[in-house]
């Protein structure tokens, strides 16, 4: 299966992961004028099985492997819905890149009808383009792939627009022209961590404080 997976999807074993495609991404922006960035929304809860054992066969895995997916796929669904998958299990990365392949195919295609450019990270990923009516032709194509997977784009997890304004991917604030940083939504989630860090510490101080004079009066009283 893995020769069939796009070198464009970062998060699998040997295809540059996070900051790849964060540095590819940034690169990019200096050279696009319009870009859109998406999550796919409950991407794990939302996968049809049958889809992701149709694509199997599109990549000629053999039926042992594909009734071992099957398996891994059935499991966990207990209302035997046909959808969902174990966000951590051993298997989760390769699906998660294959389920979005016929995404990165149809990207793929469009660099050479359209101009964009691609990157993916799972589910996260960002089309640039150098106009805003090719990005919009790239955004229209794109909805109908993901309506085929029956699955569907977080609507508050997304940006569209002029690169100059800068936009958010995976963890870091890129812009035209400016280096790396964090990006807004990351340094709140990390200054919350850090308050929720302080506050056990100072419980847990406090309980330790509480112990230490309580077993302090006991020993006193012991001694006497």
């Amino acid at each position: 299966m893995a020769p069939h997976l796009s070198r464009r999807c970062s998060h699998i074993k040997g295809h540059g992961g996070v900051k790849l495609s964060v540095n590819y991404s940034q690169r990019l922006c200096n050279h696009f004028a319009y870009v859109a960035r998406f999550d796919v929304r409950s991407y794990y809860s939302s996968m049809d099985h049958q889809i992701i054992l149709d694509l199997l066969k599109q990549c000629r895995v053999r039926p042992a492997i594909t009734c071992i997916v099957g398996e891994y796929l059935s499991l966990p669904d207990h209302n035997s819905s046909g959808k969902g998958m174990v966000a951590g299990g051993a298997l989760s990365p390769l699906i998660g890149a294959l389920y979005l392949m016929p995404l990165d195919k149809l990207m793929k295609d469009l660099q050479g009808s359209l101009g964009v450019r691609y990157q993916r990270y799972m589910d996260d990923f960002v089309i640039f383009a150098p106009t805003r009516h090719k990005l919009r032709k790239a955004i229209k194509q794109m909805y109908g792939v993901l309506d085929n997977l029956k699955v569907h784009v977080h609507p508050k997890k997304r940006f569209i627009g002029p690169t100059r304004k800068g936009f958010d991917f995976l963890g870091y604030w890129l812009e035209p022209d400016k280096p790396l940083t964090p990006s807004p939504v990351s340094l709140s989630r990390l200054i919350e961590r850090s308050h929720q860090l302080h506050e056990q510490t100072a419980d847990l101080i406090g309980c330790e404080s509480t112990s230490a004079g309580g077993t302090s009066g006991t020993m006193v009283g012991y001694a006497d």
